[in-house]
């Protein structure tokens, strides 16, 4: 009776620790999850902080564009306009430059393609002048892609 005693105070204690690691694990849990709320508030924040300078600064910057005079704020437009095309031009002439250079590197692939496809053709035929004639009862499907193939082998024209 004594070790069934002993082992119920056993279990009681290891129920009352697992109790104890599980709310320990959640109390961690839920820190944690604070934590990121938080972090994430000082986020949002400080953009909305960010914003609001950026919105201040560009009130005051029309503001001060209001007080220029009518001619000076044309010239502050025109320069403005010609700045912007300058960079819309520099844009374009980037993107072209990219396009340009993405074009030759597809061509040179293709022409690498072509020249291994060349050779593995010229290989394909020695193989075929070499060794078919001796083979040609004991051929493939396959080995022979065309007429000039056949012709090649047998040395005369297919019927």
């Amino acid at each position: 009776a004594d070790a069934k005693g002993n082992k119920q105070e056993e279990e009681a204690m290891m129920r009352k620790e697992r109790r104890e690691r599980m709310k320990r694990e959640m109390l961690e849990a839920n820190e944690k999850q604070l934590a990121i709320k938080a972090e994430r508030k000082a986020q949002a924040d400080a953009e909305e902080m960010e914003f609001v300078n950026q919105m201040l600064a560009k009130f005051e910057n029309d503001r001060r564009l209001e007080q220029m005079s009518k001619e000076r704020r044309r010239r502050e437009i025109a320069n403005y306009k010609k700045e912007v095309d300058r960079l819309v031009q520099e844009r374009r002439a980037m993107y072209e430059a990219q396009l340009a250079a993405q074009l030759a590197e597809m061509e040179k692939e293709r022409k690498q393609k072509e020249f291994e496809k060349q050779i593995v053709e010229e290989e394909r035929l020695r193989l075929l002048d070499q060794y078919a004639k001796e083979l040609k009862g004991y051929l493939p499907k396959g080995v022979m892609k065309s007429k000039s193939d056949y012709e090649r082998i047998y040395g005369r024209k297919m019927r």
